[in-house]
This record gives C-alpha cells, structure tokens and sequence, in this order.
C-alpha cells in the first residue's frame, strides 16, 4: 500500500514539474520592448514648397527599423505619427520581423499643412494586445519663405500714476497678424527698460490671445484668437517713477520674429 502511494505521488510530483516547466516556457504573455530605432527619414521638412501652392499640399515618406528585445509572442509594431495638438495623421501596423527588428517604410498626405513638430511613436505589442517600452521620434516642419507677422497695434497707457496706498493695475494689448494665419503664430511677447535703461528681470512678458485681460478695446469685448494678445500687469505704492520702455515682439511657428514695436509709458 506504502509503495503505491509513492509512485502516486511521484507521478503527481512529475506532473507538477511539467506544468511548471510549461509556464516557464511560455512566452505568449511576454511583454516586447522596443530598444532602439534606426530613423532612415529627414530630422526637419521644409515645408515652403508645399504650402505656398493652392490648395496646400505635402506627402511625407519616411523608413524606420525599431530594434526589440525580443520576438518571442511578438504581434505587431504599431506606428503613430501626431502632431504638436495631439491629433492623429496616421497609424499604421507592421508585423513582420526580422531577426529581432522591425523594418518599413510608411507615406501619408496630412489632412492641413502647418508648422510646428511632428511626433512619430513605434510601440510594439504582444498576442495578448500588451504594448511594451516604445520610442519616439519627433520631425520639424518649417517654412524657409515664410513672412513675419506683424504687430499692428500697442494699445497702452501713455502714464500711469502710483497710488501710495494701493497696487495699480493696468492692461496692454497687442494687434497681431500674420500673413499664415493666427495659427502660425508661436508667441506674442513684450520686454521692459527701467528708467534707468535696466532691463527687467522679468523679461519677457508673455501675452496671451485668450480674451482674459479686465476691460475692452474699440468698445468690443475681447474674444479669444481674434489676434488681439493681452497682459494685465500692477503697479505696487513702491514702483520706481520715470518712463519705461516696452518692447513687443511676434514670432511664427518658423522661427521668425516680427519688427519690434516701442510703446513708452511714464509712471509718476
């Protein structure tokens, strides 16, 4: 009877062994890393030719190999290209590996053409769907023709007065176009001149075209992206009297900067 049981329990033992070398084995579940990514394709794309047509118009091509740690239970590699706003320009799926990589080549035509980045991600994921360690790429798109915007209009107090007591506050708009469109705009901002001729430790001042600024210009309550960027500053009781310099600046996507407006305002 003894021995019986002990060559049930042997099998029972056997038995467990193989199931836990089954698990060991099995690499279904196992999660594929990506380690490294051969971009065959252009850092930056000049996109001068392709916008200035009508209607705009540009094809991107480009080749890749995304380098896994393994293709044990590997499904697919999966490519995603966006732009800075987050939308999606394409995603396409490649599933042939080759040794313990990925190779293709993708084109797609963007829906708008504009400038800024473009982000290409390659995650790779597993039969169970599982997407492992992914690694990006980022492309610049600049326009080598484009104008600069404009800053049409400072509307700004001439002076202001301190009050002994109390911080004053006060708003500045800037009219802004360009010859893109608002979109291309990049950042709208203003530096200061003590009246010493010291330039501010706050330089710069960043205005916004999101219709928060207090008060209205030309009678109109202000709207977001209408083009017309906004600041609200104060004044505490221990500001310096004299005249300041503000200095506004423009830049589009490309880089390019606008011709600076002056504005003076004397505080006293």
């Amino acid at each position: 009877m003894k021995k019986a049981l002990f060559v049930v329990f042997l099998c029972l033992t056997v038995a467990a062994c193989q199931k836990a070398n089954n698990i060991v084995v099995d690499s279904s579940n196992r999660i594929i890393n990506a380690t490294g990514l051969v971009f065959v394709g252009s850092d930056s794309i000049d996109i001068a030719s392709s916008i200035n047509v009508h209607p705009p118009h540009l094809l991107i091509q480009d080749s890749f190999m995304v380098v896994l740690d393994s293709v044990d239970g590997f499904s697919y590699l999966d490519v995603k290209v966006e732009n800075d706003s987050g939308t999606v320009l394409t995603e396409q799926s490649f599933a042939s590996p080759r040794g313990n990589s990925v190779a293709g080549s993708f084109h797609f035509i963007p829906s708008s053409v504009y400038v800024g980045d473009l982000s290409y991600t390659f995650t790779p994921y597993n039969v169970d769907g599982a997407a492992g360690d992914y690694e990006v790429k980022t492309v610049h798109l600049f326009n080598s023709s484009t104008s600069p915007p404009v800053v049409d209009t400072v509307i700004a107090p001439d002076s202001i007065q301190v009050n002994e007591a109390n911080t004053v506050l006060f708003s500045i708009y800037a009219k802004v176009t360009d010859p893109f469109g608002l979109s291309d705009l990049e950042i709208v901002y203003f530096n200061t001149k003590q009246p010493n001729g010291v330039p501010s430790q706050y330089n710069p001042y960043h205005m916004f075209d999101d219709g928060g600024a207090s008060g209205d210009i030309t009678d109109n309550d202000l709207i977001a992206n209408d083009g017309t960027f906004s600041f609200e500053g104060q004044l505490p009781p221990s500001t310096t009297t004299g005249t300041y310099t503000f200095t506004f600046y423009a830049v589009n996507r490309s880089g390019v900067t606008s011709i600076p407006v002056i504005h003076k305002i004397t505080v006293y």
